[in-house]
């Protein structure tokens, strides 16, 4: 019996909007995906923002990594502007923000970029999923195996895959 796939949006839409962004999730809501895939890294005062790269250079200006910004500096950049004037003044969004405002909509793939210097995001991904009664409705991915063992230490209940391939998820059979 065939299964019917799972649409995943990576980083959102983001054709169609910046990466990372609400309003990438918000459109891959519109474009009816099942699951909206985002990547998280650790500020450095511990808050989990959403966002590929460790450096927010590319995509908001600031030649810094996360791990060495607050979050109060970082939710004062711009996360949009440099895809369109449109979207200039889009705000980095917390993983907390986006399972509140996109998840009883769509379900996540929540993508954990683990570093050295954001050894303790595990924890913090597992306790925001947990205290948001979002196990159910996620799955977490890393390349990095080590992570997927903590997470599942941390919580058994949770499915994690291991993201091998760096390349857009458009599918996903789960």
């Amino acid at each position: 019996l065939l299964k019917v796939p799972d649409i995943s949006a990576h980083r959102g839409s983001s054709i169609n909007a910046p990466e990372n962004t609400m309003s990438a999730f918000k459109q891959a809501l519109y474009d009816l995906a099942d699951y909206v895939e985002l990547d998280v890294h650790l500020t450095s005062d511990n808050v989990v923002v959403v966002m590929h790269d460790s450096s927010l250079k590319r995509t908001t200006g600031l030649n810094k990594n996360i791990w060495q910004v607050s979050y109060s500096r970082i939710k004062e950049l711009d996360a949009g502007g440099w895809f369109s004037q449109v979207y200039e003044g889009e705000p980095v969004p917390t993983l907390e923000e986006v399972i509140k405002e996109i998840g009883p909509f769509a379900k996540l793939n929540i993508e954990i970029k683990y570093n050295k210097k954001e050894s303790d995001i595990t924890e913090y991904v597992v306790d925001i999923i947990e205290r948001n009664d979002f196990v159910d409705r996620c799955v977490v991915t890393s390349s990095d195996y080590t992570v997927l063992h903590e997470v599942k230490e941390l919580n058994p209940a949770m499915c994690c895959l291991r993201h091998m391939v760096h390349t857009i998820q458009s599918v996903m059979w789960m």
